[in-house]
């Protein structure tokens, strides 16, 4: 009961929820699951071919497991499931759970790729970017460019924290 209810507190509350707010839910889910092997073992004598089918479902779930955490890779910090139907991660989630800045290292390969002396940067957090794309120049999206300027610019400021979907 306090898994449901926890949940629902936190999906219907008022509260901008995070994947790191569901670490209690799902804390209380392995409690509620622990008891599982035991039971499994039990019912193997009585029941096999439930046992069976329940060691079926357990192994799909763990190759489901596997199978997502492969598609993720490499970009973990910003990823939703298939559950997310291919829509934008910044259409589901905000903050950070969808940039911590991680992806600056590729905006400087793509500016060192290109030859691109100067690029506009429309960064998610308080750290200095220049560190990891010495070519940005600070940027605001809502701020027209120069025509013909490349610029990079966190999903989080696309339709949360700048409201930049006009770039879209």
């Amino acid at each position: 009961m306090s898994l449901i209810a926890f949940t629902r507190i936190y999906i219907v509350g008022r509260l901008d929820i995070s994947i790191r707010h569901f670490s209690i839910p799902v804390a209380l889910l392995i409690l509620v699951l622990a008891p599982l092997s035991g039971t499994l073992g039990q019912i193997r004598t009585s029941a096999p071919a439930v046992a069976t089918l329940m060691k079926v479902l357990t192994l799909a779930l763990c190759v489901s497991c596997l199978f997502t955490a492969w598609k993720a890779y490499p970009y973990y910090i910003p990823h939703v499931n298939a559950l997310g139907l291919g829509r934008p991660l910044y259409a589901l989630v905000n903050d950070s759970n969808v940039d911590w800045n991680q992806a600056l290292p590729e905006g400087r390969r793509f500016a060192e790729l290109r030859g691109i002396q100067k690029i506009h940067l429309d960064w998610h957090g308080l750290s200095n970017p220049r560190v990891s794309v010495p070519q940005a120049q600070a940027w605001n999206c809502q701020t027209p460019a120069d025509t013909g300027q490349w610029a990079v610019v966190s999903a989080n400021m696309i339709p949360d924290s700048r409201n930049c979907v006009r770039l879209m």
